[in-house]
């Protein structure tokens, strides 16, 4: 009977590995080749309760409303993203013309730098002074700015890749709206189909989890979307009050990195406030850490409020999911892996695989009778 358990534990536990190594392998590089059929499988899911309500409610034909709720899913995708593309276009553009000034402005920032370590190694003990010195001496002669010539055979090299992709990305985007149209026209036949090739018990779990991972990654994804837009708000007035150049891009990169797992603010933030003090500029320093900390603190509010309990996973599991996907994944497995132990947590709870062993929980401590009444009790009964 024991081996029997642990041979099943061992199974449950190949599985397992082989189903996270495929769903990476399938991610990284099968998915480039199913990518349009991927992001119209998701489309379709999303249009398919509002086609039938449409078909319902005024009589037309479901093709012909798919047809409208396709293209007009697409075409006010595709306007964002042109309409993001110009704003981005159009910072970077002010930012290249502005890149010589900010370059011809390095070496006097440097030596204020250079000047302000200075002072404050020379207030160091002598035997301490002298090592560090030196160990900064040689650090500071080994760096060079890197030379900011510009390879014209490079230029033309993006240019090139650029414009052969063209006919790539065309074929993809026609790909992607017709089989659209297609899986909202026979979504459930196309999805009892797929379910059907599966054993009973596999879909029953399937569904389970699919339900579950949906309502739950749904919940957090919308709530980390107004997170960030409120971080986001919150860089930007802190950027304009500081009258920053770019001060809307630099907001919306800083939300970014702020929402990646692991990440923060500080990511930026404390090393832009300790660049401000060692070049002697206080007030920017002030600003940029009372910007953290107001940001901080709103999240810290915030957070448990708008996320709660949707993810279910102890943090330092969660922790250790983001760093061990990184080490073996890279970006994708900050993602990849948390999501997986997700999964197989509430796979555990209902019962369909035994991984570990869920510890019983502790008896409740009985509370102490105090001695007054030891002592009563036992006069009573003399």
């Amino acid at each position: 009977m024991p081996e029997n358990r642990h041979l099943r534990f061992l199974l449950t536990l190949l599985y397992i590995i082989l189903g996270v190594l495929g769903a990476y392998l399938t991610v990284r590089y099968l998915l480039r080749w199913l990518l349009p059929f991927a992001i119209a499988f998701l489309a379709a899911s999303i249009l398919r309760k509002p086609v039938m309500l449409l078909t319902k409610k005024l009589h037309l034909s479901k093709t012909f409303v798919s047809i409208i709720m396709v293209l007009f899913l697409y075409g006010v995708i595709g306007s964002a993203v042109v309409l993001l593309l110009i704003f981005l276009v159009d910072q970077l553009r002010e930012f290249a013309a502005d890149l010589p000034g900010y370059l011809s402005a390095v070496p006097a920032v440097l030596d204020q730098l250079w000047q302000n370590v200075l002072s404050i190694l020379n207030r160091l003990p002598a035997a301490l002074r002298n090592p560090v010195v030196k160990f900064v001496e040689g650090m500071a002669s080994g760096n060079s700015l890197p030379s900011m010539d510009v390879d014209v055979g490079s230029v033309f090299g993006t240019v090139k890749s650029v414009a052969v992709s063209i006919p790539t990305i065309l074929i993809f985007t026609i790909a992607m709206i017709v089989s659209t149209f297609y899986l909202v026209n026979d979504y459930d036949r196309i999805v009892h189909f797929l379910a059907s090739q599966l054993p009973e018990r596999i879909r029953e779990s399937g569904t389970r989890l699919k339900n579950h991972m949906v309502t739950t990654l749904g919940r957090w994804l919308r709530g980390m979307c107004v997170i960030i837009l409120i971080t986001f708000f919150e860089l930007s007035i802190a950027f304009l009050l500081m009258r920053l150049d770019h001060a809307i891009v630099l907001a919306g990169l800083v939300a970014i990195i702020d929402a990646l797992p692991v990440f923060g603010t500080g990511t930026v933030l404390i090393p832009w406030t300790v660049f401000a003090l060692l070049t002697g500029n206080f007030s920017r320093a002030i600003f940029v850490i009372l910007t953290y900390l107001i940001i901080t603190a709103i999240r810290n509010i915030i957070e448990p409020r708008i996320l709660g309990d949707h993810i279910g996973l102890n943090p330092l599991v969660m922790l250790v999911c983001f760093y061990v996907g990184f080490v073996t994944m890279g970006i994708l497995g900050m993602f990849l892996l948390p999501v997986t132990m997700i999964a197989l947590e509430k796979l555990q709870e209902w019962g369909y695989i035994h991984l570990w062993k869920n510890p019983a929980p502790k008896p409740e401590p009985q509370p102490v009778e105090p001695l007054r009444s030891v002592l009563a009790r036992k006069w009573k009964k003399k």
